[in-house]
């Protein structure tokens, strides 16, 4: 990897550090996954997502963590199953923090590919409703 694609992956953690809530991610200004990919390659945005997953497995610490098989296959579901325009590196790194805290549920020795694809459809689904109403919102306040 290049230095300046080192640099570039550094910007990006940068975006999360006020990140609580999904009304944060929506509201970020960091890149969609779209923008990354178009902007910098789809290799960037897959080595993002692997390096946040890599992130996930060293500081879950279980006795059976995802080979690289297996987050290389989450690293391209994630780009092949969600509307990237949609998808902001904070949703990512923002499901990860949940899934380390514990919000997903506890695991039992060992996480695997369904387990984060469940758990970031359900942020999108919960964050697509939050970015609807808002819109909704805007809309009527406008109208007035």
């Amino acid at each position: 990897m290049e230095i300046s694609n080192k640099r570039f992956l550094t910007d990006l953690s940068n975006y999360n550090h006020d990140i609580q809530k999904i009304q944060d991610c929506a509201n970020s200004p960091a890149p969609s996954m779209l923008q990354i990919k178009n902007d910098k390659g789809i290799q960037l945005a897959l080595d993002f997502i692997t390096l946040q997953l890599i992130r996930l497995n060293e500081l879950l610490n279980l006795s059976r963590s995802m080979n690289n098989a297996q987050i290389e296959f989450v690293s391209n579901q994630i780009l092949k199953d969600y509307p990237l325009n949609q998808l902001k590196s904070t949703d990512i790194k923002f499901v990860f923090d949940e899934i380390l805290s514990g919000k997903h549920g506890k695991m039992y020795g060992s996480i695997d590919p369904p387990f984060i694809i469940s758990c970031l459809r359900n942020h999108f689904n919960n964050r697509s409703e939050f970015s609807g109403m808002q819109s909704a919102s805007l809309s009527i306040q406008h109208k007035q």
